[in-house]
């Protein structure tokens, strides 16, 4: 319903979530103006001691704060679907659902991330899978839970391509520095999301 996934948990200003299991891997959002440094990046690793295969990354960057973004419109009354556009670190990506459910609405994510996070290389990104979400929103206020599963890939410059499976929660409860919404929804389906 709102947001495709890569907003976080509204509760902290500095909303650490968005937490991702990919193959295995997981990935912590780091939603922030600035972007980490390594030494940042060591020390929450061993906060949440967790492997060295954990990634850290800055949707936002230091030079585009107003670079990620999303614009979604669903609505379900038995049957219906969304479409949502916006823009990430790595560039403009579309997201289409279609599924089973009812209400609808409309939101506005300053935060809208991809499913799949962007790599410095990356030329083309792209996720298909399922969905779940049930939320309701008004204004900046948000309360909402979405769970994605599905298979992501990335293609980088030099033609390789990388993914896999993925399963990627988004809980979202309070207020939304920036963000608007207007609706109520409860849906289940199919999704599909590209990068261009």
């Amino acid at each position: 319903m709102f947001g495709t996934g890569g907003a976080a948990n509204f509760l902290d200003a500095t909303r650490l979530a968005n937490q991702r299991k990919n193959l295995g891997t997981v990935v912590v959002g780091i939603v922030a103006i600035d972007e980490m440094s390594t030494r940042d990046a060591q020390q929450m690793k061993a906060a949440f001691g967790l492997e060295s295969t954990l990634q850290f990354s800055t949707p936002i960057s230091a030079n585009s704060p107003l670079l990620a973004w999303s614009v979604e419109l669903a609505w379900y009354w038995g049957k219906g679907g969304s479409l949502t556009f916006g823009r990430d670190a790595g560039g403009y990506f579309t997201m289409l659902r279609g599924g089973v459910g009812y209400g609808g609405g409309i939101s506005f994510d300053p935060v809208g991330a991809f499913p799949v996070q962007a790599q410095p290389g990356d030329v083309r990104r792209v996720f298909a899978g399922g969905f779940g979400t049930a939320g309701v929103g008004l204004g900046p206020a948000v309360a909402q839970f979405t769970v994605e599963a599905g298979a992501g890939a990335r293609l980088n410059s030099q033609g390789r391509p990388s993914g896999g499976l993925m399963v990627i929660t988004t809980p979202m409860l309070g207020i939304q520095p920036g963000g608007l919404r207007l609706g109520v929804t409860a849906a289940a389906g199919v999704e599909g999301a590209w990068t261009w």
